[in-house]
């Protein structure tokens, strides 16, 4: 285990910890976690097993590539406005891939247009 003595460790933070790291995936109920003690010169030796559920994770795959747009229905414009409005969206984002690959910027959120503005012409900056 990473970052902590293994010697200190008990079955309960194991198990914590190897559930929290599964929660946070949103793998937890993918996997089943199976910890076993066994006694070997007088120490204590911990094995974790991990279940793989075959038919948990088929029915999570059953959604991929889906994608469910949620407008208010009394907009003006029919369905067609929002999901051409989500489809630039993609095309802005692939046009941006290569300036942010190539300069290796981390994610930053601004919440002005002003700050947008002045961001994406530092980015353009650097790459020329």
């Amino acid at each position: 285990m990473r970052g902590c003595d293994a010697r200190a460790a008990t079955r309960e933070s194991v198990f914590a910890d190897i559930t929290a790291k599964l929660a946070a995936q949103s793998m937890l109920s993918i996997y089943s976690v199976r910890i076993d003690t066994s006694f070997e010169d007088g120490h204590e030796h911990l094995t974790v097993s991990l279940e793989f559920d075959e038919n948990e994770w088929s029915e999570r795959r059953k959604a991929d590539g889906f994608v469910f747009l949620v407008a208010y229905a009394a907009l003006p414009h029919g369905a067609q406005e929002p999901v051409s409005v989500y489809r630039a969206k993609d095309a802005v984002e692939n046009d941006f891939r290569p300036i942010k690959t190539n300069t290796k910027l981390r994610p930053l959120f601004h919440h002005t247009d002003p700050k947008v503005r002045a961001h994406l012409s530092l980015c353009m900056l650097t790459v020329l």
